[in-house]
């Protein structure tokens, strides 16, 4: 006996469609296609149990059911289902639903089945889900009120209800149908009389269908072989385009490479070339250097020299003759009476100018020959120099700090030699009634600022510099690595800055 209650899962069936079943709209016809039904069904009844004596007959009867009656072919409705009020109307094979489907739409059964009906297809147990050919229990639920004319109408179907199972985490549908309905289900299956003709034409329109899937297949595989021989031309074209442009490129890569280490090479020959050329141009102007310091020193050597030699001369020589005329004038003096005053006095005179001329003559010699009196150092030298200066016509000062140490002997006379001829070119072309001289000296060299408050002159005129004594100034500061500067305006004074470095 079929259980009355059954539940379809909704993973496991599919439904017929939203328009599977029309209700009648006439009541008469309705009356004929039931008595219509129940005359098939018993037909087809009494046909089977006649022909239940032999295998032969059976297969027979069977094949001619099928025939006759297109959907018992299909669905198979088991005598218990007509006195059992369930949701189950029959069995189907699965390969078989598809085709139940479009019975179901066919307007000989829409118009005998309510608007109201779904059918849903499912496994009896849960053993029979995982196996193919297992058959399909076929459901029939109600969805909506239906039409009051059908065969079939909407409330036969007693109890229906969805509910969630939790084992299969899915919707479930469970209804009952009552006795009539199962029974009215059962006539309709086998009462479709044009079933043949239907089922003819759906299998028909089933091959043509079969026939343009095919084509539409065939056409589809090749649309989709010519799509992807286009595609390997593509991918073709564009490998060889790949290739080409990485040739290119390679080749583009190489030509720069190798004009790149053309570049590289001329820029590091022209770079040593340079290098040689200024190495080459130092060296040389090294050597003129060192020429131009040894001449200058050659020069200021032999100046010194011959200072020396004039002064020797003047020391040894002059002098010694002045001392013997003085000696020589006085013993005259003594020796003769002189009457006249006007004689007497121009004696005495004479004798002061030979003592006079005696002084004279051992300055200039002494300051010929400085190296005899820089034996405390410049700054002592300095002073004494200044102290012989008439304080009458200029007033001299001397201030000098950081001498505590001697200086080479060269630096000092060479520093000397500047001051020395700077003030001598004040006293000779300034007109100045005050001179100051710093002398100062640090870790870098020494600062020498010599002011007057003379007439000046105009430091941009350049014939102002072409005497002999500023030339040998000029020619000693350079002598001695250091610097010189003129600041000076007419009527202003003048300022001598002088630097030299300390060796």
């Amino acid at each position: 006996a079929m259980p009355k209650r059954s539940s379809a899962s909704d993973s496991t069936t599919s439904t017929a469609g939203d328009s599977t079943a029309v209700a009648a709209n006439d009541s008469a016809r309705t009356a004929n296609d039931t008595a219509s039904l129940s005359s098939i069904l018993n037909k087809d009844k009494a046909g089977a149990t006649t022909a239940a004596g032999s295998k032969d007959t059976n297969a027979i009867a069977a094949a001619e059911a099928r025939k006759k009656y297109p959907i018992r072919s299909i669905l198979y409705i088991p005598e218990e289902l007509a006195s059992n009020a369930g949701p189950v109307v029959g069995y189907i094979a699965k390969k078989d639903t598809a085709v139940l489907n479009n019975y179901l739409k066919m307007d000989a059964l829409r118009n005998k089945l309510p608007n109201n009906v779904k059918f849903l297809y499912g496994a009896e147990e849960k053993t029979d889900r995982r196996n193919p050919n297992a058959p399909l229990r076929v459901y029939a639920i109600r969805t909506s009120t239906g039409v009051e004319e059908s065969k079939l109408e909407g409330d036969r179907v007693v109890q229906a209800r969805m509910d969630y199972n939790p084992v299969t985490g899915k919707p479930e549908v469970s209804m009952e149908m009552d006795a009539t309905g199962a029974k009215i289900w059962k006539k309709m299956t086998g009462d479709n009389k044009k079933g043949l003709q239907y089922h003819e034409r759906f299998f028909e329109m089933k091959d043509s269908l079969d026939k343009v899937a095919k084509y539409d297949k065939v056409a589809e595989m090749t649309t989709k072989y010519e799509a992807e021989k286009k595609q390997q031309q593509i991918n073709l074209l564009n490998k060889e385009n790949t290739i080409q442009k990485l040739s290119i490129t390679k080749q583009k890569t190489t030509t720069g490479i190798i004009g790149g280490v053309f570049l590289i090479s001329v820029l590091f020959g022209g770079m040593v070339y340079n290098r040689n050329k200024l190495k080459q141009r130092s060296l040389m102007q090294q050597k003129m250097l060192e020429q131009q310091d040894i001449l200058t020193k050659a020069i200021v050597d032999a100046e010194e020299n011959e200072r020396r030699r004039i002064a020797g001369d003047l020391h040894d020589g002059v002098g010694q003759l002045f001392s013997a005329v003085k000696l020589n004038l006085n013993g005259l003096i003594d020796r003769i009476t002189i009457e006249r005053e006007e004689d007497r006095f121009l004696a005495e005179n004479t004798l002061a100018l030979v003592d006079e001329s005696c002084k004279e003559v051992r300055i200039i010699s002494h300051r010929m020959m400085p190296n005899m009196l820089l034996r405390s150092g410049i700054a002592s030298d300095l002073k004494s120099f200044i102290e012989k200066i008439d304080a009458d016509s200029l007033k001299v000062t001397l201030e000098a700090s950081g001498f505590k140490d001697r200086l080479e002997s060269n630096v000092e006379t060479m520093l000397y030699r500047v001051i020395q001829e700077t003030v001598s070119n004040v006293i000779k072309h300034a007109k100045a009634s005050r001179l100051d001289i710093s002398l100062n000296r640090d870790k870098d060299g020494i600062v020498a600022v010599i002011t007057d408050n003379g007439k000046g002159f105009n430091v941009q005129q350049r014939d102002n510099f072409t005497g002999i004594g500023l030339k040998n100034i000029f020619t000693r500061i350079e002598y001695l690595k250091g610097t010189i500067d003129y600041d000076s305006a007419p009527g202003k004074g003048t300022t001598v800055n002088i630097w030299v470095p300390v060796m």
